[in-house]
């Protein structure tokens, strides 16, 4: 009983004793000072906090930060590309050995940065009514950040440090404008993009074309006349107010574009007149604009029409070989020719009142491809040009 006793003793002692020395080595002679930057701009620079260095066998340091506890060696904490979560209040204290030292601090840390997807996103703003429009961006400033608005030449910004601003001179068609917020020490950390875009009301010119000899058709390109803006759109919507009175018109795929097709045999001056609408902002149209189209024949070819089907057992208009407007040509001779080049039938003063059926003898020709050759006189007397072409007998 006695020898338990004494070991009772002993070992109240010895605690005794390593409170007292653990007391003693957690008391440090200064307190910790921690440094580090106010702010740093989030994951493009190292984040370092110091305090101060400790002498001793086996000195660590304890940090708790917002996001984990770390022990480092030495007196610097260094987090690589520091995201946002980092932000907020930074604590150190000393181990050595078994004794630990009160937590010093805090120092307060903001790491400045946005989530990617919504900083980079691009806005399209559309612009109907005039040379301005107002933007607004989510990302506001704060007592650390400061914002400025960057624009295309010309753009002004009415309130150039303000989340929200009136844009004026928007020039016909795309404009940009980007938001900025920055730091101190992390410049234009958000970038905010707005693409503005500011339509306009069509503007159409009276132009005239000209259908050459021979040409069935011909196209005109809107956005091409001079003093059109078309191009300047990007869509548009055209109404054909007026259609042509000897020919029809065909509006082509890229909707700036329109085709022109003459009536059969007709020469002279067609008109029309056209409205076109911006088609993103349906209010602004041009006015009505009269074009011309002027249909010319070279001399060297008679005002007539072709055929290009022959077919003799029909009960159509292609039952026989009949030529338009041959009357006007009355001294004239009509060849027809095989694909080797033999003549198969010969016409002098060709008329429409005994118009060829494809007959050799008394036998209709086989279908196929046959050639024909028109020679005219003009009311001079004069020989015009042959006309020539192919034409298919089918069955």
């Amino acid at each position: 009983m006695k020898t338990l006793k004494y070991l009772s003793i002993i070992l109240f002692v010895l605690v005794i004793y390593q409170n007292k020395a653990t007391s003693q080595c957690m008391t440090l002679a200064e307190p910790l000072i921690l440094q580090a930057p106010d702010s740093i701009c989030a994951e493009k620079k190292t984040l370092i906090i110091k305090t101060s260095k400790v002498n001793g066998t086996g000195v660590k340091y304890f940090w708790k930060t917002p996001v984990d506890s770390i022990i480092t060696t030495d007196s610097i904490l260094r987090i690589e590309k520091p995201s946002v979560r980092y932000s907020g209040d930074y604590f150190v204290a000393i181990i050595e050995g078994n004794c630990q030292s009160s937590f010093f601090g805090p120092i307060n840390v903001q790491v400045v940065g946005i989530e990617r997807t919504n900083a980079d996103a691009v806005k399209t703003v559309i612009a109907c009514d005039g040379t301005q429009t107002t933007l607004t961006s989510i990302h506001t400033t704060n007592e650390k950040t400061f914002g400025q608005w960057l624009g295309t030449e010309g753009v002004i910004f009415e309130q150039p440090n303000a989340s929200s601003t009136l844009v004026k001179g928007l020039k016909p068609g795309e404009n940009v404008a980007i938001w900025t917020l920055s730091t101190s020490i992390c410049p234009f950390f958000i970038k905010d993009t707005f693409v503005i875009r500011h339509e306009i009301a069509p503007l159409l010119e009276t132009d005239g074309a000209t259908l050459k000899a021979g040409e069935a058709s011909v196209t005109i390109h809107l956005g091409q006349v001079a003093g059109s803006n078309l191009n300047l759109i990007k869509e548009v919507v055209i109404t054909i107010t007026k259609p042509p009175r000897n020919g029809s018109l065909e509006l082509l795929s890229d909707g700036k574009r329109l085709k022109y097709n003459r009536g059969a045999s007709f020469q002279g001056r067609d008109a029309f007149a056209l409205k076109v609408c911006n088609n993103i902002c349906k209010n602004l149209c041009s006015k009505e604009v009269p074009y011309t189209i002027d249909v010319f024949f070279d001399e060297r070819y008679p005002n007539v029409t072709m055929p290009k089907i022959l077919a003799p057992k029909d009960m159509g208009e292609a039952q026989v070989f009949r030529i338009e407007k041959v009357e006007d040509y009355p001294e004239n001779e009509l060849l027809i020719l095989n694909r080797w080049g033999n003549t198969v039938a010969k016409f002098t003063n060709y008329k429409n009142q005994t118009a060829w059926g494809g007959a050799l003898n008394s036998d209709l020709l086989p279908s196929g491809a046959y050639y024909y050759k028109f020679q005219a006189q003009d009311p001079n007397g004069m020989p015009l040009k042959p006309l020539t072409s192919i034409f298919y007998i089918i069955y």
